[in-house]
């Protein structure tokens, strides 16, 4: 399960690279994609977790997790603050570009993933 979360997140950072690289091809549209990560939100998750991580959930999420709200603030800072827009493509935690592996800057990956997306869409 780990292994691929991992992966979902990679593919969310290479989809956003590559829309954003489309978006930019279109002149006509001023556009910008992003890939966000919220952090580690108090919420109701847990429920389909182990007994154990039930009981440790409610003093981790007031130690080290954010609220609603407090995960919401990056995907609105992407939305409307004018510098954003100058990051294109770009990965943003607590509101600010961060960093990312090496894998989530690979174009080739990010094209490959857009193609077989395109074709799985496809076949819908």
């Amino acid at each position: 399960p780990n292994r691929a979360y991992g992966q979902s997140k990679l593919a969310n950072l290479l989809f956003a690279r590559s829309l954003d690289r489309r978006f930019a091809e279109d002149e006509s549209h001023q556009r910008t994609a992003y890939a966000v990560h919220p952090g580690v939100i108090a919420t109701n998750l847990s429920r389909h977790m182990s007994p154990l991580v039930r009981l440790v959930m409610p003093i981790a999420a007031a130690v080290a997790m954010k609220s609603i709200p407090q995960g919401a603030a990056t995907q609105c800072y992407c939305a409307v603050h004018p510098d954003a827009v100058t990051h294109h493509g770009a990965y943003f935690a607590d509101c600010n570009v961060a960093p990312s592996s090496r894998h989530a800057r690979d174009d080739g990956l990010a094209d490959r993933l857009w193609q077989a997306t395109e074709e799985i869409v496809a076949g819908l």
